[in-house]
């Protein structure tokens, strides 16, 4: 919500109440005096305010914002230009207009001046020159700019979730296609008498005239050279009338005429990427397939029988996807099974002349840009040389590490823990931490020593350890067996069961307590080794009768502590780190972890990963340039300002992808890319996206699935097919062809489709779009276009994830881009002060409607 004030001064301007006699306003300030022999009567004090020739410039960040923006090449000229302040009081802060009550508007102290560079020239001491000599519209800048009216160029704008901030606007009205020059200058000037005192006078008046004066801030721009506005323009546009529809239908709008060479006479209708939507009683888009022209053209892309030798024949577009030969037989052809289903799309790439010929647009395609299509696969092929150099190391280090499993590991599940037992602090376990945490320390004798490599080295076979111990006592198995039990419990020196009886009968205790007291400077010496500091711990003994007695009883409540809980069974956990890191196993842990970081691998993983790039090109713009007729035939006839709804047509796309597939392939192996074996690197037709997730998507699905091997085109299913699509919930797709300048101009234009309320056959008041804070008033649901493009520069189109059927119950809506506040001119307002003239002239983003699309 907007809220428009007239202005906003400081409290102090309320005691200034007389007109000013110098350049700056005088102010009294009331001041009463007490104290205790009485109140001395009220006086006034003389202050005054600083004036607009005070001020030299602004403070940095005090201009936040400035339509049009400095630079701008193509601002609208049906608005007016006008600059945003930070401060809600700064245009009114030094205006020498004294305050009265009710004060209705106050003039402001600074004027925005927006003239031609002629007009308006920014001087090499900053300051700006203003000349008010040339008429336009028969009026000169001055004129534009009358100083009697500038209490309504300026007001405060507050907004919801902002504070406050001020704006002045300039009335003029601009021109298209010229040069202009913003400057924000003080409306008074401050001029000094003989005497000393200074005056404010105007700083221009009406007429003609040149006048130099201090700049604040300035910036340039350009109007555009057409005329019009967003509002304006999307005003013109209509559906088609029924003259245009008939003339468009007369034309074949939208409708493809193959003529048949081979077969004299033969004509069949065809359709491009996008076609009409066809309407009750209307011919179809595509005729069938006559059975001699099938019979001629499927013998063409037969094979030739010339003595065994191999005859250069027209294409086979559907060969890249056949089974081919069994491992381990020799490659024959016409491959075993090439069989074709009857109607399946097979048979309608070798028979139907309309899908050979749309397959040849899309091996043209792959041709005229087969240096885009290599650079993009060769890019990806870098990253699979990557994974397989990866992969390579893996399987040598695997073969190495089975090598020496074999060889050198014991069967011996405890001796396989001995060999491997330096690697247990590096082996994760399930409850946290490491193996080596979870076994040392479990007896006494289970040090952490006695599994590192340090131990192995003094335990060697032929080491000197080993040739002095008996035999067997220094092999590692064998000391992890006997060092997983515990040791037998521990006898107490009488000396230490004296103690522990005493201490267990309170008076023998005391006993104890005073003994330790006349001989606490001997044992304190003998443990500290230090007589000066072992004399003074002895002291606080002596002096404190009370500290070993505390000192005793807390030795008599802690238990000497004992843990000991050998493993259960050894040679099952010995046998669980060994099968950890067992690189015998088909997938060892190893194995994983490298794997885990190359993603898109098919069985067999380990080999030699080939490249099965998706290339994201789409192929709609080649046909755009090189054959527009092929994208929408009739494009050219569609009148300006009109909108009209088509659809696509998923069997031309599958069958242009086809062929464009089928150059690649072949080229990619012909510059030595490995490609994967029957895959689809060419996917794209249109610049789909989805719109749900916010990434691109494709137009189909791969013909042969690349982890099973198995095809996702059914052989029974035609050109088209949903199996086909990507997104099989639907086949063909709405698409909205606009004829209007409107996107060139404002290239970043809101477009969706809403339901309409009244369906196919009411068609009243638009329905709600903005979102709504009661959760039983929610709007319509929208739906965004998931792909778009631009025939000519003002011819473009938006394809919708709907059915074409969509078209004939929902609304088009066209939302104007956020482009900021603005204020449209307008002739003759009469507002009386900056906020009716604010409101007045707001101009908000426009949302057009357009309904009956079919």
């Amino acid at each position: 919500m907007n809220e428009f004030t007239a202005w906003r001064r400081p409290a102090v301007y309320a005691l200034a109440t007389n007109p000013p006699t110098t350049a700056r306003l005088a102010a009294d300030l009331p001041i009463s005096l007490h104290d205790d022999d009485g109140d001395l009567p009220p006086a006034l004090a003389p202050f005054l305010l600083a004036g607009p020739g005070d001020v030299t410039n602004l403070a940095a960040g005090q201009v936040t914002g400035r339509r049009p923006h400095a630079g701008c090449v193509d601002a609208e000229a049906t608005l007016m230009a006008h600059v945003e302040l930070a401060a809600a009081d700064l245009p009114w802060r030094y205006s020498p207009q004294p305050h009265s009550p009710g004060l209705l508007a106050v003039r402001p102290w600074m004027i925005l001046v927006v003239g031609t560079t002629a007009e308006v020239a920014r001087l090499a001491d900053g300051r700006v020159r203003l000349n008010s000599q040339g008429l336009t519209r028969g009026r000169t800048l001055f004129d534009w700019h009358p100083l009697g009216d500038a209490h309504r160029w300026a007001h405060v704008h507050t907004v919801a979730g902002r504070g406050p901030f001020s704006r002045v606007i300039c009335p003029r009205q601009l021109d298209t296609g010229t040069d202009y020059m913003a400057a924000l200058v003080s409306g008074w000037q401050a001029t000094v008498s003989p005497d000393g005192t200074s005056t404010l006078s105007d700083s221009w008046g009406a007429g003609a005239g040149t006048v130099t004066l201090r700049c604040f801030d300035s910036w340039g721009f350009r109007t555009t050279t057409e005329q019009g506005d967003f509002a304006s323009i999307a005003q013109r546009l209509d559906p088609l009338t029924d003259g245009e529809q008939a003339l468009l239908v007369e034309r074949q709008f939208g409708r493809s005429r193959v003529q048949v060479g081979p077969v004299p006479g033969a004509v069949l209708a065809a359709g491009g990427a996008l076609s009409v939507v066809p309407g009750p009683g209307d011919p179809p888009v595509v005729d069938s397939l006559p059975p001699d022209v099938a019979a001629t053209i499927e013998a063409l892309a037969s094979d030739l029988d010339a003595s065994g030798r191999w005859v250069l024949t027209v294409p086979r577009y559907d060969v890249p996807w056949h089974e081919g030969p069994v491992d381990g037989q020799d490659w024959q052809w016409p491959p075993p099974g090439d069989d074709v289903v009857p109607d399946g799309w097979r048979r309608q790439l070798r028979a139907d002349p309309r899908h050979r010929g749309a397959a040849g647009l899309g091996a043209w395609a792959a041709i005229a840009w087969q240096d885009r299509i290599m650079a993009a696969a060769a890019q990806q092929a870098a990253q699979v040389a990557t994974a397989a150099q990866r992969i390579r190391h893996l399987t040598l280090g695997l073969r190495a590490s089975r090598s020496l499993w074999s060889r050198r590991v014991p069967a011996d599940p405890v001796a396989r823990l001995a060999t491997l037992a330096p690697l247990l602090g590096r082996m994760p376990v399930d409850v946290g931490g490491n193996a080596l945490n979870a076994v040392a320390g479990r007896t006494p004798a289970l040090a952490p020593a006695l599994f590192s490599s340090a131990a192995r080295r003094m335990l060697r076979r032929r080491g000197p350890l080993a040739r002095a111990a008996a035999p067997g006592a220094a092999s590692v198995a064998a000391l992890l067996a006997a060092a997983n039990s515990c040791p037998p419990p521990q006898t107490l020196p009488p000396e230490v069961t004296r103690i522990l009886d005493a201490m267990a009968d309170p008076e023998k205790a005391e006993g104890l307590a005073g003994e330790l007291r006349q001989r606490a400077d001997h044992i304190l010496t003998e443990l500290y080794g230090n007589a000066d500091e072992a004399g003074l711990l002895a002291q606080s003994l002596i002096e404190d009768p009370g500290t070993s007695t505390e000192l005793l009883a807390a030795v008599r409540g802690r238990a000497p502590a004992s843990s000991c809980s050998p493993l259960p069974d050894l040679p099952a956990f010995a046998g669980a780190v060994a099968a950890g890191v067992d690189p015998t196993v088909p997938r060892p842990a190893a194995a994983t972890r490298v794997l885990a970081t190359i993603s898109g691998l098919r069985e067999p993983v380990l080999a030699e990963p080939d490249v099965s790039p998706e290339l994201d090109i789409p192929l709609w713009k080649f046909l755009s340039d090189h054959a527009p007729d092929w994208l929408l035939p009739g494009a050219g006839d569609v009148p300006a300002d009109r909108v009209l709804a088509v659809q696509t047509n998923p069997a031309f796309v599958d069958t242009l992808l086809i062929g464009a597939n089928v150059q690649t392939l072949g080229e990619l192996r012909w510059r030595n890319l490995p490609i994967t074996t029957r895959w689809t690197p060419l996917r794209r037709f249109w610049q789909r996206v989805d719109v749900g997730a916010g990434e691109s998507a494709t137009d189909i699905r791969p013909v042969v699935a690349l982890d099973t091997d198995l095809p996702l085109w059914p052989d029974a299913s035609p050109l088209g097919d949903l199996s086909h699509l990507s997104d099989p919930s639907h086949g063909a797709n709405l698409v909205v062809v606009l004829h209007t300048e409107l996107f060139r101009r404002y290239p970043a234009t809101l477009v969706y489709l809403v339901p309409n309320p009244g369906g196919r056959d009411v068609w009243g008041q638009v329905p709600p779009v903005d979102p709504n804070p009661d959760p039983a008033k929610q709007p319509l649901p929208r739906a965004y276009p998931s792909f778009s493009g631009t025939l000519s520069p003002d011819l473009v189109f938006f394809g919708f994830g709907v059915p074409p059927s969509a078209g004939f119950d929902h609304w088009l809506v066209l939302e104007e881009p956020p482009p900021g506040y603005r204020f449209a001119y307008t002739d003759g307002d009469a507002s009386p002060e900056g906020a009716s003239f604010a409101a007045n002239t707001f101009d908000p983003p426009v949302r057009v409607f357009l309904g009956n699309l079919l």
